[in-house]
């Protein structure tokens, strides 16, 4: 899995690009020559981002209008994995930018200005049965209510298939979180529509984290999530923990 993304002039002009077909199509052949693949092996979902102005600190510049790319590569026979991943570490952002205009050169789109402004490295996925997982995709448990939004079932190390088992049989998981290297939430359920990636863009989203894979029940109809405010953003169950202990000394205290 990969994503490139594509500066455009407006959240307007990204949110109506994000919806044509045409330059899916496009992408898609694109990326293909690129990795000397068949159209057939290559699959793209297309986002908007469109920054809000409000929600960035003070001096900081505004991030781009974009379209964003995701990309799922089957690597077919006769090639490996590592040599896709090489294709696409390689690709140049100037080269993939004349190589789409030069597909999209006999569309409507041709005088489209589009530019490509990143060509993320390429992860490999996971899979587990009955689920689609994203991997190095996530959350902040900071934009969401414990208990409410999320849980976290474990602490201590379990494996990627017996954090799904877990989430088949707890009420309401639509969802899980899986993070080999975190002793603060190695397993935890999204509920009630959060963290909906699948979805595009839900609060708190973030790529590339390492050793985590986020994975979609499949047979899951996502609940309509309600938004709540917060302070916190880091990603992490830290002040989950705080008050706990908290708690814990409290009780000391009284006894």
């Amino acid at each position: 899995e990969t994503w490139v993304e594509l500066s455009v002039d407006s959240c307007e002009q990204a949110k109506k690009l994000a919806l044509d077909s045409t330059l899916k199509a496009k992408l898609i052949k694109t990326m293909a020559d690129q990795l000397g693949l068949s159209v057939k092996d290559v699959d793209a979902v297309l986002k908007q981002q469109c920054p809000d102005p409000r929600r960035l600190q003070a001096g900081r510049k505004l991030a781009s209008y974009a379209v964003i790319a995701e990309y799922v590569i089957t690597v077919p026979p006769g090639k490996t994995a590592d040599s896709v991943k090489n294709s696409v570490t390689s690709a140049q952002m100037a080269a993939f930018t004349r190589n789409l205009k030069k597909n999209l050169a006999s569309t409507s789109l041709a005088n489209v200005t589009l530019t490509v402004t990143a060509i993320a490295v390429p992860v490999t996925s996971v899979g587990i049965t009955g689920y689609t997982c994203k991997t190095g995709e996530a959350c902040y448990f900071g934009k969401y209510r414990m208990d409410t939004h999320f849980t976290i079932n474990s602490q201590t190390a379990v494996t990627l298939s017996e954090c799904g088992r877990r989430c088949n049989a707890e009420a309401g998981c639509e969802a899980f979180e899986h993070n080999a290297a975190s002793h603060l939430s190695t397993c935890s359920f999204w509920k009630a529509g959060a963290c909906n990636i699948p979805g595009g863009n839900p609060p708190g989203y973030v790529k590339n984290v390492a050793n985590v894979n986020t994975c979609e029940k499949d047979s899951a109809k996502r609940g309509a999530f309600t938004p709540v405010s917060s302070k916190c953003g880091r990603r992490s169950s830290v002040p989950v923990l705080s008050a706990l202990t908290w708690a814990f000394l409290m009780s000391l205290m009284t006894k």
